[in-house]
């Protein structure tokens, strides 16, 4: 006959090891496509429709003649499109709200992969942000891999056998073969999670600094343009940023140079190049 009290003692203190897994792992998905989602739908809701400029770009190298015509056309119907939005939005004094999205989006991936970090210390790592690296060192000095708390290999099971038609309660020592995949999985997840948040890092430094010193603008625009040190076009790049192009036009170049290469980014610039004196 079973024990009421110690049954309940019993169930109360019993752990389900690694049923919390596969909420954890979901939880972590939705969090690493938020700041990606975030940037789709604040882009696109700018006058600048990236996937369409940035498709327009990849399908021309894959047409014939005839359609690539075309499809010039319509980027320079784009271009036109554009510089008529900046010119409004200049006078309007609006802000450059696809440079301040971009930005913002580039620190969501930041907070996003210091949350991951925060989600595995608080669950696997025993409140410890150096865990991963401690388990890491330990296991390479001693050369015996050190199980983590959350997930251990032997554990006590309960089992119910009926004898004369009467439930008897036994206990067994059990091994637990995938806490020793999760583990190992989870010491891989710390690492990746710390590698993705330092490259996140220094990209939004990079991007944040890019966008508010105005020498760096000057000289990534200037190999966008493809101009040589000693031009003297190089004077009039400031003109031509802060005049005819603007920062979210300067952004759309640098995103069509990430994904679609620097001859096109050179191509849309020279359309939105001006026909003055001394250029």
């Amino acid at each position: 006959m079973f024990d009421s009290r110690r049954e309940i003692e019993r169930n109360s203190i019993s752990l389900n090891y690694y049923q919390f897994v596969p909420y954890i792992m979901l939880i972590q998905t939705f969090l690493w496509y938020a700041p990606q989602a975030f940037w789709r739908f604040t882009s696109n809701s700018t006058v600048f429709n990236l996937d369409a400029i940035i498709g327009l770009r990849i399908k021309k190298k894959n047409k014939d003649d005839k359609k690539v015509s075309n499809m010039e056309y319509d980027l320079e119907r784009f271009v036109l499109h554009v510089q008529q939005h900046i010119e409004y939005a200049r006078k309007a004094q609006w802000l450059p709200w696809l440079v301040i999205y971009y930005l913002v989006t580039k620190w969501l991936y930041v907070a996003t992969a210091f949350l991951q970090l925060t989600i595995l210390c608080y669950f696997i790592g025993e409140r410890d942000y150096f865990w991963g690296f401690k388990k890491f060192i330990d296991a390479t000095s001693t050369g015996q891999w050190v199980q983590l708390k959350a997930f251990p290999y032997i554990a006590y099971c309960d089992a119910i056998q009926f004898e004369i038609a009467q439930p008897r309660l036994h206990t067994f020592q059990c091994v637990l073969p995938m806490n020793m995949l999760f583990d190992k999985v989870y010491i891989f997840l710390w690492f990746m999670i710390v590698f993705v948040l330092l490259i996140s890092f220094l990209s939004a430094i990079y991007a944040t600094l890019l966008f508010t010193i105005p020498w760096l603008k000057h000289r990534e625009l200037c190999k966008i343009l493809q101009l040589p040190m000693n031009s003297p076009k190089r004077r009039l790049v400031p003109v031509f940023l802060n005049k005819h192009l603007s920062m979210d036009g300067f952004l759309l170049l640098r995103i069509l140079k990430e994904n679609t290469g620097a001859v096109s980014a050179y191509e849309i610039a020279q359309l939105f190049w001006p026909k003055i004196e001394g250029f």
